[in-house]
C-alpha cells in the first residue's frame, strides 16, 4: 500500500524538527566563543569559558539525542511502522496545550492518524 500523503508530511515534519534540533545543539557549541570574547582580559575569564564550554557540550548532546529520536520517529512513519503512529499520537497530546497553534497542529495530527484509512495503511 502507498504511504498516505498526510503521513509523508508528518514524517517530513519530524525530519525537519530533527535537523533544527541538531542545528540548535550546534549553536550551543558556539557559546564559549560568545561568552569568552567579552570576558577576555578580565579576571576569571578562563573559568567562564570553561563553564560555558561544558554547558555547551552538555546542551549539544541533549539536543543531538532529541534529534536522533525525532529522526527515528520520522523514519518509523516513513516506513509505515504502527509503533511510530501510536507514538506520534501519544507525543502529540502534550502539544494540545500549546494554544492556539500547538493545539491546532497537534489536534490535526491526532485526528488524522486515528482515521480508519490511515490506520489500515500501517497494518
Amino acid at each position: 500500500m502507498n504511504r498516505p500523503t498526510g503521513v509523508t508530511i508528518i514524517a517530513l515534519l519530524y525530519f525537519f524538527s530533527a535537523a533544527m534540533m541538531l542545528l540548535g545543539g550546534c549553536m550551543f557549541l558556539a557559546l564559549p566563543l560568545l561568552t569568552g570574547a567579552g570576558a577576555l582580559g578580565q579576571e576569571g575569564a578562563g573559568e567562564a569559558i570553561a563553564i560555558s564550554g561544558t554547558m555547551g557540550v552538555v546542551f549539544c548532546g541533549v539536543f543531538a539525542i532529541f534529534a536522533l529520536l525525532f529522526a527515528f520517529f520520522g523514519w518509523g512513519l516513513w516506513k509505515l511502522k504502527n509503533w511510530a503512529r501510536i507514538l506520534t499520537i501519544v507525543l502529540s497530546i502534550p502539544g494540545l496545550l500549546g494554544i492556539p497553534i500547538g493545539t491546532i497542529i497537534s489536534g490535526l495530527i491526532i485526528w488524522y492518524l486515528l482515521k480508519e484509512d490511515v490506520k489500515v495503511a500501517f497494518q
